[in-house]
């Protein structure tokens, strides 16, 4: 059953974390062909979108509701990773982690 759990490809592919992208997005970018400082300048670019989407996540709930805006972010966040594991260049790359935030 993790025969292949090693391979990059089938890691990559794990989508089961609802803080993955947060946690492996470092070795994501590693994986795609991204250089070492490239990797740590993606990390520090999520954790601060990540700041503005948490302030930006309590605006819309306070204007729209809670639950509407956890619904709305929980589909964003959905959506992000399950995209992630597929893309393969770095712009997509920057767009998924920006987005994500």
């Amino acid at each position: 059953m993790f025969a292949n759990f090693s391979e990059t490809d089938n890691s990559r592919k794990l989508t089961s974390c609802p803080f993955q992208v947060l946690t492996f997005v470092g070795v994501s970018a590693l994986t795609i062909g991204f250089s070492a400082s490239q990797a740590f300048e993606a990390v520090a670019i999520v954790n601060a979108v990540s700041a503005v989407g948490r302030m930006g996540g309590g605006l819309c709930a306070l204007k729209f509701g809670p639950v509407n805006a956890l619904i709305f972010f929980s589909a964003g966040a959905a959506i992000c990773t399950y995209v992630w594991p597929y893309v393969t260049l770095h712009s997509g790359f920057y767009a998924v982690i920006c987005f994500y935030g």
